[in-house]
Formats: C-alpha cells, structure tokens, sequence
C-alpha cells in the first residue's frame, strides 16, 4: 500500500500571445509530473487580481503542456493572472499562479490617410 501524499510539481511557463490572426488569443504554457497524475488533471484560471478572485478559463485538460485561449471580454480589466491547478489520483493538488500579469492590449490603432504625396525620381 502506497500513501501519496505529494502535490503534482507545476510550472506554468511566461505567458506569450499565440502568433496568428487571431486578437486576443494567448497561449498557455506548462510543465506537470507526478507518478499518478489523474487522466485529464489540468485546469486553468484568471484573474484581473494577483489576489484572486479566480475565474475559470477551462476545467480538466489533458496534461498536453499548452492551451490556447481565446480571451473573453475583460470590461475595464488591462492584464490578467493565470493559475494552473494539476491533480493526482491521490486527489493532491498542485497550484501555481502567474508572478506577473499579462498585460491586455486588444484595441487595433485608428488611422487617417492624411495625403498621399507621389515621389518620382529619375534614373540618371
């Protein structure tokens, strides 16, 4: 009979917007071991707050290492926290939050043809 006791070790890697076309989607990236991780063990949340509180972004992911989430609307929020919860079969739980939040910019800049100035130049 084996007692585990031991939460899964986390690592919830820098967070990085995915390159795409898509505003606003952000990749989510992780390491996790354990002897017994549970079959779909990860679960992600954010928050506006390094205090919480923690809001869902997705509940038992595989331990595929990455996510990528496409932001929903943050109303006045400008960066956001991500913590990382990674279960065992034991049920312990392993937690690790972002130490610096992601700092959201999904405005595309505004911009005014003023005049458009023809440059003809000569080969000589």
């Amino acid at each position: 009979v084996t007692v585990d006791q031991t939460a899964p070790a986390v690592q919830l890697l820098p967070l990085d917007r995915s390159k795409g076309d898509v505003a606003g989607m952000i990749q989510l990236r992780w390491t996790a071991q354990d002897r017994a991780l549970a079959e779909r063990p990860v679960s992600l949340f954010y928050s506006s707050q390094r205090s919480g509180p923690w809001l869902p972004i997705e509940r038992d992911l595989p331990n595929s290492g990455s996510y990528n989430w496409l932001m929903p609307t943050l109303g006045d929020a400008d960066r956001v926290y991500v913590r990382i919860e990674v279960r065992d079969l034991a049920g312990n739980v392993g937690v690790q939050e972002s130490e610096r939040p992601l700092v959201i910019d999904l405005s595309r800049p505004a911009v005014d043809v003023l005049g458009v100035q023809s440059l003809h130049t000569t080969g000589k």
